[in-house]
Protein backbone atom coordinates (compact mmCIF):
# COMPACT_ATOMS: atom_id res chain seq x y z
CA UNK A 1 0.00 0.00 0.00
CA UNK A 2 2.89 2.23 0.89
CA UNK A 3 4.32 1.77 -2.52
CA UNK A 4 1.13 2.47 -4.35
CA UNK A 5 0.87 5.69 -2.16
CA UNK A 6 4.52 6.71 -3.40
CA UNK A 7 4.14 5.95 -6.95
CA UNK A 8 1.00 7.87 -7.32
CA UNK A 9 2.64 10.94 -5.76
CA UNK A 10 5.85 10.21 -8.44
CA UNK A 11 3.70 10.39 -11.18
CA UNK A 12 1.66 13.65 -10.32
CA UNK A 13 5.08 14.96 -9.66
CA UNK A 14 6.30 14.14 -12.85
CA UNK A 15 3.28 15.43 -14.40
CA UNK A 16 3.58 18.40 -13.17
CA UNK A 17 6.89 18.79 -14.41
CA UNK A 18 6.11 17.73 -17.75
CA UNK A 19 3.09 20.23 -17.50
CA UNK A 20 5.79 23.20 -16.58
CA UNK A 21 8.39 22.09 -19.31
CA UNK A 22 5.39 22.63 -21.98
CA UNK A 23 4.13 25.78 -20.84
CA UNK A 24 7.22 27.37 -19.90
CA UNK A 25 10.26 25.68 -21.77
CA UNK A 26 12.23 25.95 -18.54
CA UNK A 27 13.31 22.82 -17.11
CA UNK A 28 16.61 22.13 -17.32
CA UNK A 29 20.48 22.96 -16.91
CA UNK A 30 23.95 22.98 -18.01
CA UNK A 31 26.39 20.40 -16.41
CA UNK A 32 29.22 18.90 -17.62
CA UNK A 33 31.51 16.11 -16.75
CA UNK A 34 34.48 18.25 -14.87
CA UNK A 35 31.48 19.92 -12.95
CA UNK A 36 29.37 16.74 -12.03
CA UNK A 37 30.90 13.29 -10.49
CA UNK A 38 28.24 11.29 -12.47
CA UNK A 39 27.44 7.89 -11.29
CA UNK A 40 27.34 4.31 -13.27
CA UNK A 41 24.18 3.69 -14.90
CA UNK A 42 22.18 2.36 -12.24
CA UNK A 43 21.59 -1.23 -11.55
CA UNK A 44 18.02 -2.86 -10.50
CA UNK A 45 19.21 -1.97 -6.57
CA UNK A 46 19.66 1.74 -7.58
CA UNK A 47 16.55 1.77 -9.16
CA UNK A 48 14.77 0.16 -6.25
CA UNK A 49 16.51 2.39 -3.64
CA UNK A 50 15.27 5.59 -5.23
CA UNK A 51 11.79 3.63 -6.02
CA UNK A 52 11.44 3.68 -2.13
CA UNK A 53 12.64 7.01 -1.68
CA UNK A 54 10.23 8.47 -4.30
CA UNK A 55 7.28 6.64 -2.45
CA UNK A 56 7.64 8.39 1.10
CA UNK A 57 7.77 11.74 -0.41
CA UNK A 58 4.50 13.98 0.27
CA UNK A 59 4.14 14.58 -3.44
CA UNK A 60 5.83 12.04 -5.41
CA UNK A 61 4.00 8.99 -3.44
CA UNK A 62 1.04 10.18 -5.04
CA UNK A 63 1.52 8.83 -8.30
CA UNK A 64 0.94 5.65 -9.54
CA UNK A 65 3.71 2.38 -8.62
CA UNK A 66 3.88 2.41 -12.80
CA UNK A 67 5.00 6.09 -12.91
CA UNK A 68 7.19 5.87 -9.84
CA UNK A 69 9.43 2.80 -11.38
CA UNK A 70 8.96 4.47 -14.85
CA UNK A 71 11.00 8.12 -13.31
CA UNK A 72 13.57 6.05 -11.05
CA UNK A 73 13.91 3.78 -13.97
CA UNK A 74 15.45 7.25 -16.01
CA UNK A 75 16.71 9.18 -13.36
CA UNK A 76 20.56 9.81 -13.70
CA UNK A 77 22.42 10.56 -10.49
CA UNK A 78 24.59 13.56 -10.01
CA UNK A 79 27.34 14.47 -6.91
CA UNK A 80 28.25 17.51 -6.84
CA UNK A 81 30.66 19.50 -4.22
CA UNK A 82 30.02 22.54 -2.48
CA UNK A 83 29.37 26.04 -4.23
CA UNK A 84 28.60 23.90 -7.81
CA UNK A 85 27.01 25.77 -10.60
CA UNK A 86 24.67 23.48 -11.82
CA UNK A 87 22.73 25.38 -14.82
CA UNK A 88 23.28 29.44 -15.17
CA UNK A 89 21.11 32.26 -16.04
CA UNK A 90 19.95 32.28 -20.02
CA UNK A 91 21.50 28.68 -20.45
CA UNK A 92 19.07 26.46 -22.79
CA UNK A 93 16.98 24.25 -20.35
CA UNK A 94 18.20 20.15 -20.70
CA UNK A 95 16.11 18.35 -18.04
CA UNK A 96 14.42 18.52 -14.55
CA UNK A 97 16.36 18.00 -11.06
CA UNK A 98 15.19 16.50 -7.89
CA UNK A 99 17.60 16.77 -5.06
CA UNK A 100 17.81 13.49 -3.00
CA UNK A 101 20.03 15.46 -0.31
CA UNK A 102 21.97 18.74 0.22
CA UNK A 103 21.16 22.52 -0.66
CA UNK A 104 20.85 24.14 -3.70
CA UNK A 105 19.85 28.02 -4.25
CA UNK A 106 18.14 29.38 -7.04
CA UNK A 107 19.53 32.77 -7.49
CA UNK A 108 18.95 35.77 -10.43
CA UNK A 109 21.59 38.24 -11.82
CA UNK A 110 21.00 41.80 -10.56
CA UNK A 111 21.99 45.71 -10.68
CA UNK A 112 23.19 44.76 -6.98
CA UNK A 113 25.34 41.47 -7.87
CA UNK A 114 23.66 37.83 -7.52
CA UNK A 115 20.36 37.62 -5.62
CA UNK A 116 18.84 34.96 -3.82
CA UNK A 117 15.26 33.53 -5.04
CA UNK A 118 14.90 30.64 -2.63
CA UNK A 119 16.53 27.46 -1.78
CA UNK A 120 16.00 24.34 -2.33
CA UNK A 121 16.15 21.41 -0.08
CA UNK A 122 15.66 17.48 -0.07
CA UNK A 123 12.96 16.22 -1.86
CA UNK A 124 12.61 19.83 -4.16
CA UNK A 125 12.42 19.42 -7.78
CA UNK A 126 14.01 22.70 -9.62
CA UNK A 127 15.04 23.62 -13.03
CA UNK A 128 11.54 22.95 -13.70
CA UNK A 129 9.92 27.02 -14.17
CA UNK A 130 11.34 30.22 -15.51
CA UNK A 131 11.81 32.86 -13.13
CA UNK A 132 11.89 36.32 -14.20
CA UNK A 133 9.91 39.25 -16.03
CA UNK A 134 9.05 40.09 -19.63
CA UNK A 135 8.97 38.22 -22.78
CA UNK A 136 8.51 34.29 -22.77
CA UNK A 137 12.06 32.64 -23.60
CA UNK A 138 13.58 29.09 -24.02
CA UNK A 139 16.55 30.01 -21.88
CA UNK A 140 16.25 29.60 -18.40
CA UNK A 141 15.63 33.04 -15.91
CA UNK A 142 17.70 32.25 -13.09
CA UNK A 143 20.70 30.32 -12.04
CA UNK A 144 21.29 27.01 -9.88
CA UNK A 145 24.15 26.10 -7.35
CA UNK A 146 24.93 24.07 -4.66
CA UNK A 147 25.58 25.37 -0.61
CA UNK A 148 26.62 22.02 0.26
CA UNK A 149 27.40 18.79 -1.10
CA UNK A 150 24.37 17.05 -2.68
CA UNK A 151 23.12 13.94 -4.27
CA UNK A 152 21.04 15.09 -7.11
CA UNK A 153 18.92 13.10 -9.69
CA UNK A 154 18.78 14.75 -13.24
CA UNK A 155 15.99 13.85 -15.93
CA UNK A 156 17.13 14.41 -19.22
CA UNK A 157 14.43 16.97 -20.82
CA UNK A 158 13.85 14.41 -24.06
CA UNK A 159 13.00 11.53 -21.73
CA UNK A 160 10.78 13.61 -19.74
CA UNK A 161 8.81 14.35 -22.87
CA UNK A 162 8.60 10.69 -23.14
CA UNK A 163 7.66 10.12 -19.89
CA UNK A 164 4.82 12.88 -20.13
CA UNK A 165 3.10 11.03 -23.01
CA UNK A 166 3.58 7.27 -21.48
CA UNK A 167 2.45 8.60 -17.81
CA UNK A 168 0.20 12.00 -17.94
CA UNK A 169 -0.69 11.33 -14.20
CA UNK A 170 2.81 12.86 -13.84
CA UNK A 171 0.83 16.50 -14.64
CA UNK A 172 -1.18 16.52 -11.57
CA UNK A 173 1.97 16.70 -9.54
CA UNK A 174 3.75 19.07 -11.38
CA UNK A 175 0.96 21.33 -11.54
CA UNK A 176 0.73 21.18 -7.40
CA UNK A 177 4.63 22.04 -7.59
CA UNK A 178 4.38 24.99 -10.39
CA UNK A 179 0.75 26.57 -8.47
CA UNK A 180 3.14 26.56 -4.86
CA UNK A 181 6.65 27.69 -6.63
CA UNK A 182 4.57 30.58 -8.86
CA UNK A 183 3.29 32.25 -5.68
CA UNK A 184 6.81 32.27 -4.16
CA UNK A 185 8.61 33.47 -6.79
CA UNK A 186 6.56 36.28 -7.64
CA UNK A 187 6.45 36.96 -3.70
CA UNK A 188 10.45 36.95 -4.20
CA UNK A 189 10.87 38.98 -6.87
CA UNK A 190 8.19 41.85 -5.74
CA UNK A 191 10.79 41.97 -2.53
CA UNK A 192 13.79 42.30 -4.78
CA UNK A 193 12.62 45.14 -6.59
CA UNK A 194 12.58 46.79 -3.45
CA UNK A 195 15.82 45.45 -1.98
CA UNK A 196 17.37 46.60 -5.39
CA UNK A 197 16.36 50.33 -5.18
CA UNK A 198 17.06 50.70 -1.65
CA UNK A 199 20.49 49.41 -2.39
CA UNK A 200 21.73 50.82 -5.11
CA UNK A 201 22.75 54.21 -4.02
CA UNK A 202 25.50 51.85 -1.51
CA UNK A 203 26.40 49.14 -3.67
CA UNK A 204 30.10 49.86 -5.17
CA UNK A 205 31.50 48.59 -8.44
CA UNK A 206 34.40 46.21 -8.06
CA UNK A 207 37.79 46.14 -10.62
CA UNK A 208 38.69 42.46 -11.45
CA UNK A 209 42.49 43.56 -12.03
CA UNK A 210 43.01 45.78 -9.10
CA UNK A 211 45.57 44.50 -7.08
CA UNK A 212 47.65 46.07 -4.02
CA UNK A 213 50.63 48.22 -5.96
CA UNK A 214 54.31 47.72 -4.72
CA UNK A 215 56.66 45.09 -3.06
CA UNK A 216 57.85 46.67 -0.04
CA UNK A 217 57.85 44.79 2.68
CA UNK A 218 54.25 46.77 4.40
CA UNK A 219 52.82 46.03 1.11
CA UNK A 220 53.92 42.29 0.83
CA UNK A 221 52.93 42.00 5.03
CA UNK A 222 49.29 43.89 3.60
CA UNK A 223 48.85 40.97 0.77
CA UNK A 224 49.23 38.68 2.72
CA UNK A 225 46.64 39.77 5.73
CA UNK A 226 43.87 40.74 2.79
CA UNK A 227 44.26 36.82 1.65
CA UNK A 228 43.71 35.54 5.39
CA UNK A 229 40.53 38.03 5.56
CA UNK A 230 39.39 36.61 2.27
CA UNK A 231 39.72 33.37 3.68
CA UNK A 232 36.77 33.37 5.71
CA UNK A 233 33.95 35.58 6.40
CA UNK A 234 34.75 36.81 9.96
CA UNK A 235 34.18 40.64 10.21
CA UNK A 236 36.89 43.03 9.57
CA UNK A 237 38.48 45.69 11.60
CA UNK A 238 40.34 48.23 9.00
CA UNK A 239 42.08 50.65 10.77
CA UNK A 240 43.84 54.11 9.10
CA UNK A 241 43.82 57.84 7.62
CA UNK A 242 41.70 59.12 5.13
CA UNK A 243 43.57 58.44 1.81
CA UNK A 244 45.00 55.15 2.82
CA UNK A 245 42.89 52.98 0.80
CA UNK A 246 40.51 51.46 3.08
CA UNK A 247 37.57 51.33 0.67
CA UNK A 248 39.80 49.59 -2.10
CA UNK A 249 41.38 46.86 0.83
CA UNK A 250 37.72 46.25 2.07
CA UNK A 251 36.62 45.56 -2.35
CA UNK A 252 39.21 43.67 -2.65
CA UNK A 253 38.76 41.66 0.27
CA UNK A 254 35.05 41.18 -0.98
CA UNK A 255 36.70 40.26 -4.51
CA UNK A 256 38.86 37.45 -2.64
CA UNK A 257 35.90 36.04 -0.67
CA UNK A 258 33.51 33.69 -0.89
CA UNK A 259 31.00 36.59 -1.75
CA UNK A 260 32.55 37.55 -4.30
CA UNK A 261 29.38 36.89 -6.49
CA UNK A 262 27.27 39.30 -3.78
CA UNK A 263 26.96 42.86 -3.57
CA UNK A 264 29.57 44.94 -2.06
CA UNK A 265 28.11 48.15 -0.46
CA UNK A 266 29.84 51.12 1.12
CA UNK A 267 28.29 53.63 3.80
CA UNK A 268 29.88 56.27 4.85
CA UNK A 269 28.89 57.28 8.58
CA UNK A 270 30.16 60.88 7.73
CA UNK A 271 27.61 61.33 4.76
CA UNK A 272 24.58 60.16 6.84
CA UNK A 273 22.40 62.82 8.37
CA UNK A 274 22.18 63.93 12.03
CA UNK A 275 18.95 63.36 14.47
CA UNK A 276 17.80 66.51 16.63
CA UNK A 277 20.42 65.81 19.31
CA UNK A 278 23.33 65.77 16.82
CA UNK A 279 23.64 62.20 16.65
CA UNK A 280 23.92 60.10 13.26
CA UNK A 281 21.06 59.12 12.31
CA UNK A 282 21.47 55.18 11.86
CA UNK A 283 18.59 54.50 10.14
CA UNK A 284 20.07 53.11 7.02
CA UNK A 285 22.18 50.96 8.77
CA UNK A 286 19.54 49.55 10.96
CA UNK A 287 15.94 50.18 9.55
CA UNK A 288 13.45 50.75 11.63
CA UNK A 289 11.23 48.78 13.87
CA UNK A 290 7.93 49.72 12.22
CA UNK A 291 8.95 48.11 8.63
CA UNK A 292 11.74 50.30 6.94
CA UNK A 293 15.00 47.83 6.03
CA UNK A 294 18.24 48.97 6.43
CA UNK A 295 20.93 47.80 4.59
CA UNK A 296 22.13 45.31 6.04
CA UNK A 297 18.79 43.38 6.28
CA UNK A 298 18.21 44.57 2.54
CA UNK A 299 21.85 43.18 1.62
CA UNK A 300 20.78 39.79 3.14
CA UNK A 301 23.99 38.25 1.73
CA UNK A 302 27.14 40.05 0.77
CA UNK A 303 29.59 42.55 2.20
CA UNK A 304 29.29 45.80 4.19
CA UNK A 305 32.38 48.35 4.35
CA UNK A 306 30.85 50.80 7.55
CA UNK A 307 32.91 53.78 7.41
CA UNK A 308 33.77 56.26 10.00
CA UNK A 309 32.40 53.65 12.96
CA UNK A 310 34.09 56.02 15.89
CA UNK A 311 31.54 58.44 14.52
CA UNK A 312 28.47 56.43 16.13
CA UNK A 313 27.51 56.70 19.41
CA UNK A 314 27.82 53.89 21.56
CA UNK A 315 24.88 52.52 22.08
CA UNK A 316 25.01 51.89 18.10
CA UNK A 317 28.10 50.11 18.47
CA UNK A 318 26.78 47.83 20.76
CA UNK A 319 24.18 47.08 17.93
CA UNK A 320 26.80 46.50 15.93
CA UNK A 321 28.51 44.37 18.12
CA UNK A 322 25.07 42.30 19.10
CA UNK A 323 24.94 41.55 14.72
CA UNK A 324 28.20 40.59 14.62
CA UNK A 325 28.02 38.08 17.66
CA UNK A 326 24.52 37.16 16.49
CA UNK A 327 23.48 37.65 13.03
CA UNK A 328 20.57 39.69 14.36
CA UNK A 329 19.80 43.46 13.29
CA UNK A 330 18.13 45.48 16.36
CA UNK A 331 16.46 47.92 14.16
CA UNK A 332 15.81 51.77 15.48
CA UNK A 333 12.98 52.13 18.04
CA UNK A 334 11.70 54.69 20.22
CA UNK A 335 12.93 54.38 23.92
CA UNK A 336 9.38 52.91 25.25
CA UNK A 337 9.74 50.43 22.56
CA UNK A 338 13.41 49.08 22.80
CA UNK A 339 12.93 45.89 25.44
CA UNK A 340 10.09 44.81 22.84
CA UNK A 341 12.03 45.29 20.00
CA UNK A 342 15.09 43.28 20.88
CA UNK A 343 13.08 40.37 22.59
CA UNK A 344 11.65 39.80 19.02
CA UNK A 345 13.39 37.64 17.21
CA UNK A 346 14.58 38.69 13.17
CA UNK A 347 15.90 36.73 10.70
CA UNK A 348 19.65 35.72 10.45
CA UNK A 349 21.56 37.64 8.17
CA UNK A 350 24.92 36.56 6.36
CA UNK A 351 26.17 40.10 5.77
CA UNK A 352 30.04 40.50 6.77
CA UNK A 353 31.01 43.60 7.98
CA UNK A 354 34.03 45.88 7.05
CA UNK A 355 34.16 48.51 10.04
CA UNK A 356 36.51 51.65 8.99
CA UNK A 357 38.16 54.19 11.18
CA UNK A 358 40.97 56.06 11.29
CA UNK A 359 41.58 55.60 15.02
CA UNK A 360 41.42 51.60 17.04
CA UNK A 361 38.35 50.53 16.15
CA UNK A 362 35.98 50.76 19.46
CA UNK A 363 34.99 47.55 19.47
CA UNK A 364 35.84 44.55 21.90
CA UNK A 365 35.07 40.85 22.33
CA UNK A 366 34.53 39.97 18.91
CA UNK A 367 36.07 37.89 16.53
CA UNK A 368 37.87 39.37 13.38
CA UNK A 369 40.18 40.25 11.35
CA UNK A 370 42.21 43.53 12.21
CA UNK A 371 44.11 45.13 9.70
CA UNK A 372 46.06 48.48 10.70
CA UNK A 373 46.99 50.21 7.10
CA UNK A 374 50.19 51.69 6.87
CA UNK A 375 51.04 55.10 6.02
CA UNK A 376 52.54 56.95 2.50
CA UNK A 377 55.99 56.78 4.29
CA UNK A 378 55.77 53.38 5.42
CA UNK A 379 54.98 52.79 1.82
CA UNK A 380 58.16 55.29 0.23
CA UNK A 381 59.35 52.25 -1.86
CA UNK A 382 56.09 52.12 -3.24
CA UNK A 383 56.13 55.60 -5.03
CA UNK A 384 57.42 54.29 -8.49
CA UNK A 385 55.11 51.59 -8.82
CA UNK A 386 52.28 53.72 -7.88
CA UNK A 387 53.57 56.54 -10.44
CA UNK A 388 53.79 53.50 -13.22
CA UNK A 389 50.12 51.81 -12.44
CA UNK A 390 48.37 55.29 -12.24
CA UNK A 391 50.49 56.52 -16.06
CA UNK A 392 49.46 53.04 -17.49
CA UNK A 393 46.10 53.53 -16.45
CA UNK A 394 45.51 56.88 -17.83
CA UNK A 395 47.54 56.13 -21.14
CA UNK A 396 45.02 53.22 -21.58
CA UNK A 397 42.39 55.33 -20.91
CA UNK A 398 43.55 57.51 -23.40
CA UNK A 399 44.70 55.25 -25.68
CA UNK A 400 48.04 56.75 -25.84
CA UNK A 401 51.47 54.52 -25.63
CA UNK A 402 52.79 53.90 -22.46
CA UNK A 403 54.90 56.26 -20.56
CA UNK A 404 58.76 55.20 -19.95
CA UNK A 405 60.57 58.38 -18.70
CA UNK A 406 59.92 58.10 -14.73
CA UNK A 407 62.34 56.59 -13.31
CA UNK A 408 64.71 60.22 -12.09
CA UNK A 409 61.57 61.28 -10.79
CA UNK A 410 60.18 58.30 -9.05
CA UNK A 411 63.57 58.21 -7.39
CA UNK A 412 63.61 62.19 -6.22
CA UNK A 413 59.85 61.76 -4.46
CA UNK A 414 61.51 58.07 -3.08
CA UNK A 415 64.49 59.90 -1.39
CA UNK A 416 61.68 63.11 -0.01
CA UNK A 417 61.16 63.34 3.89
CA UNK A 418 57.35 63.22 3.83
CA UNK A 419 55.10 63.88 6.64
CA UNK A 420 53.29 61.04 8.79
CA UNK A 421 50.46 62.71 7.84
CA UNK A 422 49.89 62.81 4.38
CA UNK A 423 47.57 60.93 2.42
CA UNK A 424 47.73 59.18 -0.49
Amino acid sequence: MGLETCERGLVETMGIVMTVLSIVHSPGCQMTQKIFAKSPEPDRRDIEDCIAWLSFHRIWGTLRPETIAAIASSLNLLRADSDTTIYQQDTYPKGLYLLKWGTVEIYRASPVGHTHIIYRNAGELFGHISIGAGEDTDNYRSGAKTISCSEIWFLPRDRFEDLKTEHPDINNAINTLLAQDLLRFSQRLAQEQARIQGLQPYVRPLSLNETIIGQSKPSQKLAKQVKQAAGDLKPVFLQGPSGSGKTFIAGLIHRQSGLKDRPFAEIDCAQLPLDGAGAVNTDILFGQYDGLQGAIALLERGTLAINNIQLLTRGDRDRLAHYLKTGHIIPNAPVEMQPQVIEQSSATLSVRLILTSPKKIPLSDIDAHSLKLFTLPQRKADIPAFAHHFLDKFCREQGRPPYNSIKPTCDGYSAMTIPATSAN
